[in-house]
């Protein structure tokens, strides 16, 4: 073990390295890009007018709609930007819509003092160390006995796009959901599939997983009547694996077109963006930008919050085509390459073109309010609480 861990010091080493050398040159290569003139476009009227008339009969159809229902939601925020993002749009969505919820950042405590003041009836959150640590189980087991309740927690694997074996972590979660300490049932961004294939022993001791993705939110996501000055918004963290999808396919734009680009890591740049800040970012560039991970390429888990995002803030997009784009949008709704190459090749074509852009930013927006609003998922997701009332 101790000769394993010196021989991999110079891996790790190296690796680090190589990051911050790429991090250093897309530094370089963005500043170049700045240097370079940007036409300036104006908002386009049409964007502006579908959306306020989209978002508007959504808010107000939305409205307290589902304010008779039975369910009390404690939503417990898993420490990830992702769930962070993913939780504040369904607790936004189901407070508009009329249904009791309670949102907790991550690591709160939840012991049985403040069960028995929120008494919640579906109590969502990370089946994992140490987020499941903050949360008293025998509390909230004896609160499921006494009350009724849901425990909906979201599954994990210690390597979600390679589960091999189990691990004894994964194991020892097992045994506690099985025996009764644990969860009731699962709730993922992840497509339906995404639970048999990865997560097969609670599948096969019987355990159903409701799949709620992510989704565009009418409350805080809109076109912003600003000026179109840079050719393109990317905004993301910097990991090492977004690090070198970015440093694969990104550069050609990067060092070519003047950009806006924020996010956590990166060196250069803005820093991160709120939410609130999202439609003028958006609003200001021509394309934005959301190319894939490659896990999420090869395999059926998820579109991401950007897609839907990017769509109701009435923007044209470019992203990676995945397993499960066409379950979301269309190809007149939604611009995907196949590869690096493509993308850059696309971004090409379309950068200079706005009529073409207008167009297919118009089709997103329908497209994601005929379906992918957060009020959809919260429809579906109350339908499933339904099917799961044998288990509160």
């Amino acid at each position: 073990m101790f000769v394993r861990s010196r021989a991999s010091l110079p891996s790790r080493a190296l690796g680090r390295v190589r990051r911050a050398v790429r991090r250093r040159a897309l530094g370089a290569l963005y500043a170049r890009g700045c240097r370079r003139a940007s036409a300036v476009e104006s908002a386009e009227p049409s964007i502006l007018r579908l959306a306020e008339q989209l978002r508007s009969a959504a808010l107000d159809a939305n409205r307290g709609r589902f304010a008779g229902t039975r369910w009390r939601f404690l939503l417990c925020t898993p420490p990830s930007v992702a769930a962070e993002v993913w939780f504040a749009d369904l607790e936004a969505g189901l407070r508009h819509a009329g249904v009791h919820v309670t949102r907790l950042p991550a690591f709160a405590s939840v012991g049985a003092e403040l069960l028995d003041e929120l008494r919640p009836n579906v109590v969502v959150a990370l089946d994992l160390e140490p987020a499941i640590a903050s949360i008293d189980l025998t509390a909230l087991r004896e609160h499921k006995r006494l009350h009724g309740c849901l425990r909906l927690f979201i599954p994990t694997r210690d390597d979600i796009f390679a589960p091999g074996a189990l691990s004894a972590d994964e194991h020892r979660r097992l045994g506690r959901d099985v025996a009764g300490g644990g969860a009731d049932a699962f709730m993922s961004l992840y497509e339906p599939e995404c639970f048999t294939r990865a997560f097969r022993p609670w599948s096969d001791a019987g355990f159903r997983c409701v799949t709620v993705p992510q989704s565009g939110n009418p409350i805080e996501d809109h076109p912003a009547d600003v000026q179109r000055v840079h050719d393109y918004f990317y905004a993301s963290v910097c990991t090492p694996e977004r690090l070198a999808a970015t440093w694969g396919e990104l550069r050609p734009i990067v060092s070519r077109h003047r950009g806006d680009w924020a996010g956590e890591g990166w060196g250069f740049g803005d820093r991160p963006v709120s939410f609130a800040e999202m439609p003028a970012r958006y609003g200001a560039s021509r394309i934005a930008l959301a190319p894939l991970l490659p896990a999420l390429r090869r395999e059926p888990f998820e579109l991401t919050h950007r897609v839907f995002e990017a769509a109701a803030c009435g923007a044209f997009q470019i992203t990676s085509l995945s397993p499960v784009t066409r379950r979301f949008f269309s190809e007149r709704a939604l611009v995907c390459a196949r590869d690096g190459r493509e993308l850059v090749e696309l971004f090409e074509r379309f950068v200079d073109r706005p009529d073409e852009r207008s167009r297919v930013a118009e089709q997103a927006l329908v497209e994601l309010y005929a379906g992918h609003t957060v009020f959809h998922r919260i429809e579906a997701l109350l339908a499933e609480l339904e099917r799961l009332a044998d288990r509160v």
